[in-house]
């Protein structure tokens, strides 16, 4: 579907701007770039953590009785019982037993191309597509982009999943390291919803005083019906809407910048599994984190609501960046909090940024005590260009990761990663 949508798409820009008037600018570009990373990295590879009774701190054992009260307390139904799983184990060592290969190197590539054009008109259009070379395949990324712009502002119709939150939240510098292990969101910030992917639509206002605005609308649809040939109304999510603004202003000899969205994206039929399900689910767990996950529903499913928001202040060559999101669901919600900061000292710039990212489940304790998984990362990169398109640059992290579930295993499980990255464009 994307492609054939992407060739149309292609064919109708090219044919148009091969068709505009003389007096149209017309412009083609092909791009791109190869990026190296050297890295080290150690901490996570861990012996396998001995066994304990997790269900004895969850539940009260001491009889099936106790069981049902406990259930009952967490929110099951009235007579829930199930078997004393006392013979559950931790996550095993991630590494197998083998230590972390130390350094490593990998190189991903990608090529872009892009047409643009101003018609008599005043209209602009532009197309941008993307070819990701690295993994050893050569495929689309689905990353296309197709924009009109005017007096009227701009549409932009694209394949990212990207939404009007992603583009305007602000206080994102330092945000998303690259880390060793596991983390609660693997990419940083959550900012756009799962309703908000496929072919969708974001326009932008014409900027009002430093004011910007965007709206996007993300169609449902699933894959073509073999029999109808069409789009049917049946996919996961329906209809997604939304919107995001950003606003600048001078204070004095600073630079503050807002920006943020909101985005909800409604399920067609839930995802969310029954509370009898997680209760089968529950005795018959053989790790401790089956066993969290059924008891308190871990994961996050059905509708969703994602809200994002962050500032940047700026003095000189100096950025101070601050951010919040979150995405409320209706099983587990998940929050990320950022800091950063970001000078430029000679030809270098200096990145400092620290994430915390948290996961709570649907359901308390029996006590009322709230069951998260946490993770934290500190980073550090420095930046400069060593010429006309290559760029290096040197990045460190440090993170550690509470997984709720493995409290009385392994425990905290921490991590450091370094890295130094060329990266060639032309």
């Amino acid at each position: 579907m994307n492609n054939k949508l992407l060739i149309g798409a292609t064919a109708l820009l090219v044919g148009g701007l091969y068709s505009a008037p003389a007096s149209a600018a017309i412009e083609l570009s092909v791009g791109g770039e190869a990026k190296m990373q050297t890295i080290f990295g150690g901490g996570i590879c861990a012996a396998v953590a001995t066994a304990a009774d997790v269900m004895s701190r969850e539940l009260t054992t001491t009889s099936s009785g106790t069981i049902t009260t406990s259930l009952v307390a967490i929110g099951f139904a009235a007579g829930s019982t199930i078997g004393d799983v006392t013979t559950m184990t931790f996550t095993a060592d991630p590494c197998g037993g083998n230590k972390i290969k130390s350094p490593t190197t990998t190189v991903d590539r990608e090529i872009t191309f892009g047409a643009s054009g101003t018609l008599a008109n005043g209209l602009s259009v532009s197309f941008d597509d993307k070819m990701e070379l690295h993994g050893g395949e050569t495929g689309n990324s689905k990353e296309f982009e197709l924009k009109f712009g005017g007096a009227f502002g701009e549409i932009l119709v694209r394949n990212s999943g990207d939404s009007p939150v992603k583009d305007m939240m602000a206080g994102t510098t330092g945000a998303n390291p690259d880390v060793v292990g596991s983390r609660v969101n693997a990419g940083g910030h959550k900012r756009g919803t799962s309703g908000f992917g496929d072919i969708n639509f974001t326009y932008y206002a014409p900027s009002m005083g430093g004011l910007d605005l965007a709206i996007g609308y993300a169609p449902s649809s699933a894959a073509p019906d073999a029999t109808a040939g069409l789009y049917l109304d049946n996919a996961a999510y329906k209809d997604t809407f939304s919107i995001g603004a950003s606003y600048s202003m001078a204070v004095g000899d600073m630079t503050v910048a807002l920006g943020g969205g909101f985005e909800n994206a409604d399920r067609t039929v839930t995802n969310c599994t029954s509370l009898a399900t997680d209760l089968t689910a529950a005795d018959a767990a053989t790790t401790s984190a089956a066993l969290i996950d059924a008891l308190y529903e871990t994961g996050a499913c059905g509708d969703e609501a994602n809200t994002a928001i962050g500032a940047d202040i700026t003095m000189g060559d100096i950025t101070l960046s601050a951010g919040y999101s979150n995405m409320d669901t209706d099983g587990a919600d998940q929050n990320t909090l950022s800091a950063g900061l970001e000078t430029s000292v000679g030809d270098f710039t200096y990145t400092v940024g620290y994430t915390q990212e948290t996961n709570t489940a649907l359901r308390k304790q029996q006590g009322g005590g709230k069951v998260e998984d946490v993770s934290r990362a500190m980073s550090l990169a420095a930046a400069t260009a060593l010429g006309d398109g290559v760029d290096l640059e040197v990045n460190f992290s440090s993170s550690e990761y509470d997984e709720y579930a493995q409290e009385m295993g392994a425990g905290t499980v921490t991590a450091w990663r370094t890295a130094v990255v060329i990266t060639v464009g032309f």
